[in-house]
């Protein structure tokens, strides 16, 4: 029995991205990010199975459209990614920086935001618990609590460290990837 081919789109973003990294940071750095990421989103494909339609390569992340899926194998999807990248971390004394990558990678995608893959398994158990209208409300105020955590600590960078650049990037990223829209993902395709 022949699978079903997933269609991969790659953004041309992504390339100018990918050659900024090459200009400013080691070679085997570049590499173990593209490895870890590599692996996170073979994760999410391989739980998801047959319900992937198309995978998306941005310049900040990949983005996985899926026919209507539920709420358990959401999240075991958001949390596969994660999960796989957390594991990575057994191959430290090998590939030193493909194991970094990995746990910088686990970190930041458990960030409990909608649509990041934390967000998106938090959203899932409380929709079982409260229903679907409850959990946007919680993930709307979740998001703003993360944004201004992140902004006192952009703030206390700046006056003990004298930068706060790490800190707005995370801002700026999160601000971008929520939005403030809560997408329905069971009405006729799904998104990862």
């Amino acid at each position: 029995m022949q699978g079903k081919r997933i269609s991969l789109q790659i953004s041309s973003g992504f390339f100018l991205m990918l050659s900024a990294s090459l200009l400013i940071l080691p070679l085997r750095l570049v590499t173990g990010w593209l490895i870890a990421a590599s692996v996170h989103e073979l994760a999410h494909i391989l739980v998801l199975k047959d319900h992937v339609i198309v995978m998306k390569i941005l310049p900040l992340g990949a983005k996985i459209e899926t026919m209507p899926i539920t709420l358990k194998q959401e999240l075991i999807a958001a949390l596969a990614g994660p999960f796989a990248s957390l594991l990575l971390i057994t191959l430290y004394r090998v590939f030193p920086s493909v194991a970094i990558c990995g746990l910088v990678q686990f970190l930041y995608n458990m960030i409990p935001v909608y649509p990041m893959d934390g967000g998106r398994a938090l959203r899932c158990i409380i929709i079982r618990l409260c229903g679907i209208s409850q959990a946007n409300n919680i993930m709307r105020l979740m998001r703003v609590l993360i944004l201004l955590l992140l902004l006192s600590f952009s703030c206390y960078a700046t006056v003990f460290f004298k930068t706060a650049l790490p800190a707005l990037l995370n801002i700026i990223l999160i601000i971008r990837s929520a939005n403030g829209k809560i997408p329905c993902k069971y009405r006729v395709r799904g998104v990862q």
